[in-house]
């Protein structure tokens, strides 16, 4: 992580590696570097019930940078858990927009796992 400030108007920049050999391979044969950053600003901060943020897609060859938008919301459930809803814009094709899917239900996996 180069930056993170929580805060409406503050922002990220999350540096991420390609490590798995699939991944690095795609990213390969599609002229994508193997480290990315994912960078943007804090759009709402409402703690601990909702987080929005808008990021800057510039690294996709050929393609114009451009904005997507996206949130976190956490609720407490009946059972004394937390659900999460992710919701984000989608990307500029159906190929990206599936590998951002991924990507973040990666991450969240991750997570579950982590709390778990």
């Amino acid at each position: 992580m180069h930056a993170l400030d929580v805060r409406v108007s503050g922002g990220f920049d999350i540096a991420m590696l390609a490590t798995v050999q699939e991944q690095r391979a795609y990213l390969n044969e599609n002229g994508v570097p193997l480290e990315g950053h994912a960078h943007g600003v804090y759009t709402e901060v409402d703690t601990p019930r909702r987080l929005a943020w808008r990021s800057r897609i510039d690294f996709v060859p050929g393609v114009t940078p451009y904005e997507v938008t996206a949130s976190i919301d956490l609720r407490p459930s009946v059972d004394g858990a937390t659900e999460m809803t992710l919701c984000s814009d989608r990307m500029h094709d159906a190929m990206w927009t599936r590998n951002a899917e991924m990507g973040w239900t990666q991450q969240i996996d991750g997570l579950v796992a982590q709390l778990a």
